[in-house]
């Protein structure tokens, strides 16, 4: 199975007002660069909330239109939402990430985890892993103190694996 994640950062972000379409059609561009390879599950960052005047309800409703769009132009490629580590990020918090997948309501809208990011932020991996069991169709697997987003092997931080791994058995979690 092929992944790619899609454009992010600075000069990637969906939330950029000033340069939405111009980002917008990167990732359409992108997607279209991973039909090449085949690739079946693409990732996606949201993007950074950065404008307080706009609110934060602004963004995710503009997102899940964003989503929406993204997704009739990648089908039958799923588009993956992936977790992030800092309030200021969209898809932050489990149910802000699951309340945009079901608002937008697509079949191929699914949730990728990092378990770096989740172990970041102010929300346990479980509430992560229970909330968008339905929606989880990846992972990303890295390990950190807690600090910050370290990308540390598994065992030099203070995620607890073994956990992990009997969290996605419980949910029968079967993909990569």
């Amino acid at each position: 199975e092929v992944v790619l994640h899609l454009p992010h950062g600075f000069k990637s972000d969906l939330c950029n007002e000033n340069e939405y379409e111009i980002v917008l059609q990167r990732m359409k561009d992108a997607i279209d660069f991973s039909k090449q390879f085949n690739v079946k599950k693409l990732t996606l960052h949201l993007g950074g909330f950065n404008n307080k005047e706009l609110g934060r309800k602004y963004f995710v409703d503009k997102s899940i239109e964003t989503v929406k769009e993204l997704c009739d132009y990648c089908y039958p490629q799923y588009l993956m939402i992936e977790n992030m580590p800092g309030y200021n990020e969209l898809g932050y918090s489990p149910d802000e990430i699951k309340e945009i997948i079901e608002k937008a309501n697509k079949a191929n809208l699914k949730f990728i985890i990092d378990f770096g990011h989740a172990n970041v932020s102010d929300y346990n991996i479980d509430e992560y892993i229970y909330k968008l069991k339905d929606y989880l169709v990846h992972t990303h697997i890295s390990d950190n103190d807690g600090t910050s987003d370290q990308h540390k092997p598994i065992g030099c931080g203070n995620i607890d694996y073994k956990k992990v791994y009997n969290l996605l058995n419980e949910v029968k979690y079967k993909e990569l």
